[in-house]
């Protein structure tokens, strides 16, 4: 795991040429929502999913801020794994009332990702003991998962999580947020600054999508 303690502002830079609208990425949006925020946070998203090329994604927003300790979340049995466990990730056990949002996408052949109905709902309500066999690589084997926090206008402060699908089971990821003048990154877990700026200069390459519920990022 690599912890970025830098406070430096997001630089401007990557979100350059990035100018989609909220409908590109179909995140939930309210008035509890800094759009300072979703502007920097939508082409790390993109960028991930781009990155991932995974037949399928969820987007999953949440009531508010969630901690580090939610990457790679195991049980009070067995501790809290580490995240280099890719192949026994679990999806994390967030409450359905924290849910405010999940979006489903499945990846066309031309690289689109399109909307559509989620085969599974990650979050439900169910026993710690049914949490704890809720592997990724069985509850959504092979797709994308990434969540991001809302209530970020009245808490200045938000974070957003990843779990990314390769071939040695998922790579997981979380980022913190604060805004003081401006939004500055605060703390990275399992990646740093330079990875997040290159996942935003990978939607900034391609755009993030075309108008209506769908994310391109071919």
């Amino acid at each position: 795991m690599e912890l970025d303690g830098q406070r430096a502002p997001l630089a401007a830079g990557a979100a350059h040429g990035y100018h989609p609208s909220m409908a590109d990425l179909a995140l939930d949006l309210d008035d509890r929502d800094d759009i300072d925020f979703v502007h920097y946070l939508q082409p790390i998203l993109a960028g991930a999913l781009r990155q991932a090329a995974a037949p399928d994604a969820y987007v999953v927003k949440l009531d508010s801020w969630f901690g580090a300790s939610w990457l790679g979340f195991s049980f009070k049995a067995l501790g809290r794994l580490g995240v280099s466990n890719r192949r026994t990730l679990r999806v994390p056990p967030f409450v359905p009332t924290r849910v405010v949002s999940q979006r489903f996408y499945r990846r066309a052949p031309s690289g689109r990702y399109d909307a559509g109905p989620a085969p599974v709902i990650l979050h439900i309500v169910q026993t710690s003991e049914d949490n704890q066999r809720r592997l990724m690589s069985a509850v959504c084997p092979g797709a994308a998962a990434l969540w991001w926090s809302g209530s970020s206008r009245p808490n200045q402060r938000a974070c957003a999580m990843s779990y990314l699908p390769s071939d040695d089971g998922h790579v997981a990821w979380y980022a913190e947020f604060q805004r003081t003048r401006a939004w500055t990154l605060v703390r990275t877990v399992g990646t740093s600054r330079h990875e997040l700026a290159e996942l935003a200069e990978l939607a900034t390459d391609h755009g993030a999508g075309e108008r209506g519920h769908a994310i391109d990022v071919r």
